[in-house]
């Protein structure tokens, strides 16, 4: 559908950067060279699906006049919610004892520049996404999520729910459809038209 309407489907695979700041810059480095390289429209709609998306708005927050709109399947938007500050600091995830808490997820090299959970607390207001929808809002990005209020990897009331409700009271453009009884994950979530006219309409 998306083809037939003329748009083009691309990606680059960050990991689980969370919405890092080496990631958002690699993905600004796929974004320019893709758009040069096939003369594209350099206005994007953005698909961010759990884990992608604190990518995608993490990324979108940095660069609003190169977003049109962003759809987002139960995505994760606050750090704190998923993965959790704790995941995101110290040394890479190594197998550890049950009595140690595990090091962070996010891959050499793409990490946040913190070394420990304090110093990210401390900056938590300027990289997680939830905390910087004013640019896209002036932008005028419009925004659709879909999530499953049975969720419990990525909390809908603490995602999406709070995500909508902070852009609308910033003059944005947001909708939330809920997906009654469904969890993190299943095949109704890309089988949903509305989802699909949301992305081509004009």
């Amino acid at each position: 559908m998306a083809l037939n309407a003329g748009l083009h489907v691309a990606g680059v695979d960050v990991g689980t950067t969370c919405g890092s700041i080496k990631g958002a810059q690699l993905y600004e480095e796929f974004y320019k060279w893709i758009v040069k390289r096939y003369q594209l429209n350099p206005k994007v709609r953005l698909i961010g699906q759990s884990n992608g998306g604190l990518i995608a708005y993490a990324w979108a927050f940095r660069h609003p006049e190169q977003v049109e709109k962003i759809f987002g399947i139960y995505p994760a938007t606050d750090l704190r919610t998923w993965p959790g500050l704790h995941k995101l600091a110290g040394s890479l995830l190594v197998p550890q004892p049950p009595d140690q808490t595990p090091g962070r997820i996010t891959p050499e090299g793409l990490a946040f520049p913190y070394d420990s959970r304090e110093k990210l607390e401390r900056n938590l207001l300027k990289i997680n996404p939830i905390e910087n929808l004013a640019p896209l809002a002036r932008a005028g990005i419009e925004i659709l999520h879909i999530h499953g209020d049975q969720d419990k990897l990525v909390p809908m009331e603490d995602n999406s729910v709070e995500l909508v409700q902070r852009y609308r009271s910033l003059g944005g453009s947001a909708r939330l459809d809920v997906m009654k009884g469904l969890g993190h994950g299943g095949v109704e979530f890309f089988h949903y038209r509305p989802a699909a006219d949301f992305l081509v309409a004009k």
